[in-house]
């Protein structure tokens, strides 16, 4: 299995705490057969991409030596948890936070307060990068708690989701 969604790194967000406890919850992982972590922290300063990236990457190799070291066997792919506001319009580098650099995009948006057309404005703007988008967490927003046709309508339109 291969969770696509971890709060993993240590300091970096607010996920780990520690390395100690990053090692501890990949050995959690693997005891529920995941074998592949995509490491997502937060990232909202689309103006500040690459110390984000520096950061992650130096996490995540500091992880990696540790899961060696620790004899886990678990696979550490570098993502994002992107917040996806109006500067969506303005940045042509979100590619650099796909998963594993892959076409996709872990998003989320404010919970509350956003309308289904802004929504579908800026997925429609990932969507024109070359991106697929995949919704982190849906439950949580409150527009598709009280609209559940907004989200299968996203999906006919090719938007994934994480749950």
């Amino acid at each position: 299995m291969t969770d696509i969604h971890a709060h993993i790194l240590p300091e970096i967000d607010d996920g780990a705490k520690s390395i100690e406890e990053a090692v501890r919850l990949c050995q959690r992982g693997r005891q529920h057969h995941i074998k592949r972590t995509v490491a997502t922290p937060h990232f909202d300063a689309i103006d500040d991409i690459d110390a984000f990236i520096e950061l992650r990457d130096e996490k995540i190799s500091l992880l990696r030596r540790n899961l060696e070291i620790n004899n886990i066997d678990m696979g550490i792919y570098g993502g994002a948890e992107v917040f996806i506001n109006d500067d969506v319009f303005f940045s042509k580098n979100l590619r650099r936070l796909t998963i594993n650099n892959s076409r996709y995009l872990l998003v989320e948006f404010s919970f509350s307060g956003l309308s289904f057309p802004i929504i579908h404005e800026y997925l429609t703007e990932i969507y024109s990068m070359g991106l697929v988008p995949i919704i982190a967490h849906p439950e949580r927003y409150k527009y598709f708690q009280q609209n559940y046709d907004a989200v299968n309508e996203l999906f006919s339109r090719g938007v994934l989701f994480q749950i």
